[in-house]
């Protein structure tokens, strides 16, 4: 269902990637997967086009990172509620920043009603949470035999091993583009 959207994000990085690799550049991977990453999230469940591979000052993938950010209090506060959500109530502590809180919650309701109004379809996340919304229910596509939730762990460790398998192709990748180089200027290679 949504293999076509994770697809032109792939082309996308691959696009990114292509130049710096034919040069022998060096790029940071963490910051690249990180980015790739967002912008399958924001195409799969948002319906949005980031583009933060390229443009280095996306508020999706800056809000992203707020949103993600642990910080000692952060930790406390999670600890806090997992303990007592009355006690979070009684404090007036939030465990989101409301700045990303807001913007996300601008995303949804701006790409819902923007859907709505247009009658905007697209296969992702978000056109199912808007037949959720619309009929009471999630109408099977065919294409679909079953939808499950993953834990944060495996979604963790789907991200790192999509990055892992990436990262290796685009080495293979780099591979190739050298020894066709060094092919192309008659050097004798055992």
């Amino acid at each position: 269902m949504m293999f076509s959207l994770m697809n032109e994000c792939a082309e996308k990085l691959q696009q990114y990637v292509d130049k710096p690799a034919r040069n022998g550049d060096i790029l940071e991977m963490k910051e690249v997967m990180a980015r790739f990453t967002t912008d399958i999230i924001g195409s799969c469940a948002f319906g949005l086009n980031c583009n933060s591979i390229r443009n280095p000052n996306s508020e999706f993938y800056t809000m992203g990172k707020h949103l993600l950010h642990q910080s000692v209090g952060t930790y406390l506060q999670r600890m806090l509620k997992t303990l007592s959500s009355f006690l979070l109530k009684i404090f007036h502590v939030r465990l989101h920043l409301d700045e990303a809180s807001n913007f996300f919650m601008g995303v949804v309701n701006d790409t819902i009603t923007y859907r709505e109004k247009k009658n905007v379809v697209r296969n992702d996340f978000m056109q199912l949470l808007i037949q959720l919304k619309n009929k009471g229910k999630v109408e099977d596509d065919g294409d679909i035999k079953s939808e499950h939730v993953q834990d944060k762990r495996a979604g963790k460790e789907m991200e790192e091993n999509v990055g892992e398998c990436t990262t290796h192709a685009i080495f293979l990748y780099y591979v190739e583009v050298s020894t066709e180089k060094v092919k192309s200027q008659n050097v004798f290679i055992s």
